[in-house]
């Protein structure tokens, strides 16, 4: 991973993630549904899946 700038939650990293194409497809629906973009909806569904194992 590397520095790729800063935003309000901190300094962000680029990572390259793999997904099977189906699950791309769920998560971009999803995004869309949401009016997010795709970067936008992984990092909301990761943030809130930490804070429910909590």
């Amino acid at each position: 991973m590397r520095k790729a700038g800063q935003d309000q939650r901190g300094t962000i990293v680029q990572l390259g993630l793999r997904l099977p194409e189906a699950l791309h497809k769920k998560l971009t629906a999803l995004a869309i549904r949401e009016k997010r973009s795709l970067n936008d909806e992984i990092l909301w569904l990761i943030e809130h899946g930490i804070e429910a194992t909590k």
